[in-house]
Order: C-alpha cells, then structure tokens, then sequence
C-alpha cells in the first residue's frame, strides 16, 4: 500500500501527495539573540512581507551548519561567532501551487551569535531588509513560526542561565 500525506497549500486547501512524489528538502535558520533583540529578515520575494528567521535550505552533500554559515552570509552579511546549539527541528508538509508538488520540509533551528554589520537593504534577492528587532516579536509584523522558535530559544537560555 501506498503511503499518502496531507499537504496544505497557502490558502490552506488539502492535497494527498504519494510518499514516492514528495519533494525532500532540510532548512536551517539561525536564532540571533542579543541585548533584547533578535536579528530578522524580511521577505522580498513578495509573498508575505513578514519578518523571518534568516536560513534557508540545505545543498545535496552539504552539512547543516556549512549550510547555516552560507545561508546568513547571503541573506544578511554576518558570520556565526561560534559554532551554534541546536535548539529543535520539525517536519511539515506542504503543497506548492506553482509547481503542484507536495513537499516533506525539515527544518532545523539554532541558537547562535553572529558577527558584522548586517546588510540593512537585504540582498537584492529574496531578502528586502535586515535588521535586530526588539523582543519581545509582534504578531502580524512577524511569521508566527519566527516568534515561536525565538520564545523557545528564549526559555532554553533562562534555562541554561538557571
């Protein structure tokens, strides 16, 4: 018997997608918290507008933190300071409209400190600015996925402090 997944698209309508069609990708995002702040990016692809955690995806053969390294040197100019925690990771599943593929997206988050001066005006590309915001997050102006992995990095260093 054939596996089958529910994959909600951006409107939230449900498609079944077979396991053998799903496209597999890993993300990695970095959660940059300094002096009541987070560092955020902002979407420039159109889609949402909203702030995010900068990272993206991970490259056939590449490592997770090699990825993470390249991912916000292209987005906002920075460096991690030093290796990062690994704070959590989740699977979702979603259905591309443009492409009608469904996807299995990991996405793997840590906690780190970064170096430089961010690229302010992003990156010409999909990123349109960069920036520390002040905690804490505010819905509507932040992706909910974005202000739930920064509370959740937040509890894990008063934790780590205790």
């Amino acid at each position: 018997m054939t596996r089958t997944f529910l994959c909600r698209d951006i409107n939230g309508d449900a498609h079944l997608v077979a396991e053998a069609e799903l496209v597999q990708r890993t993300s990695v995002y970095v959660i940059a918290i300094q002096a009541d702040t987070v560092l955020l990016v902002r979407d420039g692809t159109g889609r949402n507008g909203l702030w995010d955690l900068p990272g993206g995806g991970v490259e056939p053969g590449e490592a997770r933190l090699d990825a993470l390294e390249r991912e916000l040197l292209e987005e906002t100019g920075l460096r991690l300071a030093a290796e990062p925690t690994h704070l959590c990771e989740f699977t979702e599943y979603f259905f591309d409209l443009q492409s009608r593929r469904g996807w299995e997206s990991t996405r793997c988050y840590y906690v780190g400190g970064v170096s430089g001066v961010p690229r302010a005006e992003g990156n010409g590309a999909d990123v349109a600015a960069c920036r520390h915001v002040p905690l804490p997050l505010v819905s509507g102006e932040v992706g909910a996925v974005a202000r739930r992995m920064t509370e959740l990095a937040l509890a894990s260093m008063d934790v780590e402090q205790r």
